[in-house]
């Protein structure tokens, strides 16, 4: 992996790392879990904005996951958490969740807040501190990014979270997608087939082009 890495310039992949869960769960980026475990990890630097990858395994009760399917079983899902710096100037902490009828914020000091584009409202729930912010945010064209980057990745669910300046998205992939990002090569096979290793830098090269895709990098509106 480190080797893979030094084709990127300021990019590592990180084996012993700090655990992020409270963070995760202070950006309110992270589905309620029963169990939540992490792979590969990654820290980077693109056009002056600062960006991590990590991927994550979560076991969910569907009881207490609203995904509209009624079931006891634990399910393991899979997915990557993204974060980055912003050059866009945030103070707020303003959150995008799975649509929920009872609108009632996962997070103290967060409230529902109502935007005016009614298929976006259909499927996802906005909490903020700060109305206008969360509005300065969440532009038109960011809701169509949202949308766009789902069905690009066939995630199942999305979260995103605008919290201390930084901007998190987590993709949660159904448990029928394998999961196994970052792999160069299976431990069956031989490690020099060059079409491993393709794919693993096709797969971060797509992290890049997300930071483009919501315009991270610019002053300005997304």
């Amino acid at each position: 992996m480190p080797d893979v890495c030094e084709c990127f310039p300021d990019l590592k992949w990180i084996e012993k790392r700090e655990d992020h869960t409270n963070l995760y769960k202070n950006t309110a980026v992270l589905p309620n879990y029963s169990q939540v475990s992490y792979d590969d990890y990654f820290e980077g630097k693109y056009e002056n904005t600062d960006f991590s990858i990590e991927e994550v395994k979560i076991v969910i009760n569907k009881n207490k996951f609203e995904f509209g399917v009624t079931s006891n079983a634990d399910n393991l899902y899979g997915g990557i958490i993204i974060s980055c710096s912003m050059n866009k100037k945030s103070k707020s902490h303003t959150i995008i969740h799975p649509f929920s009828k009872k609108n009632k914020s996962p997070v103290e000091n967060l409230h529902y807040t109502k935007l005016e584009d009614v298929i976006f409202e259909n499927n996802y729930n906005v909490y903020t501190d700060d109305d206008v912010e969360a509005r300065y945010l969440i532009t038109p064209s960011f809701m169509e990014r949202i949308n766009n980057i789902k069905t690009k990745f066939q995630a199942e669910q999305m979260y995103v979270a605008f919290y201390g300046g930084n901007f998190y998205l987590m993709l949660l992939m159904s448990k029928t997608i394998v999961i196994d990002l970052f792999e160069p090569v299976d431990i069956c096979e031989i490690v020099d087939k060059k079409t491993h290793f393709k794919k693993m830098v096709e797969e971060i090269f797509t992290i890049y082009k997300l930071i483009d895709y919501f315009k991270l990098t610019q002053n300005i509106g997304m």
